[in-house]
């Protein structure tokens, strides 16, 4: 018999998804701005905000 998840744990889960790599990629941003993130294979990401037009996040895999 498997146990439900508590609300606690998917709380986690949608805030390790707000901080997700490729979550952020999606997003607007403000130009030279920087972030950290987690990809999915929990690596952690740097991100910086691209210049105009494109104003979105590109993130890479920290060494």
């Amino acid at each position: 018999m498997e146990v439900p998840e508590s609300s606690e744990q998917l709380g986690q889960d949608s805030a390790a998804l707000a901080n997700s790599c490729e979550t952020l990629q999606t997003r607007p941003c403000v130009y030279d701005t920087s972030n950290s993130c987690y990809w999915s294979n929990g690596a952690l990401g740097e991100c910086y905000c691209q210049d105009v037009p494109f104003n979105k996040w590109f993130c890479w895999v920290s060494d």
